[in-house]
């Protein structure tokens, strides 16, 4: 009898111990945003995401090759 509480109170105890395990990774492994950055109004983030880089940029623009022509620009500009 005096065995069966003992593996109870064991068992009970790693239970215990791997649910506060799993609970606090989460926080400690959790990473910041980075500085400045914030989510879209429109849109929620996905769990488990976070920014990684900001650039708060009113317009931006990327060149990029079509043909073997002269390249061509693509600007976009805010809304």
């Amino acid at each position: 009898m005096k065995n069966k509480i003992s593996k109870a109170i064991r068992f009970s105890a790693i239970f215990l111990l791997t649910g506060i395990l799993i609970l606090t990774a989460d926080i400690a492994f959790s990473q910041n945003d980075a500085e400045g950055s914030k989510d879209p109004a429109l849109f929620t983030r996905m769990k488990g995401y976070h920014i990684y880089r900001y650039d708060d940029l009113q317009f931006d623009q990327y060149e990029f090759k079509i043909s073997s022509e002269k390249p061509r620009s693509l600007r976009a500009t805010p809304c």
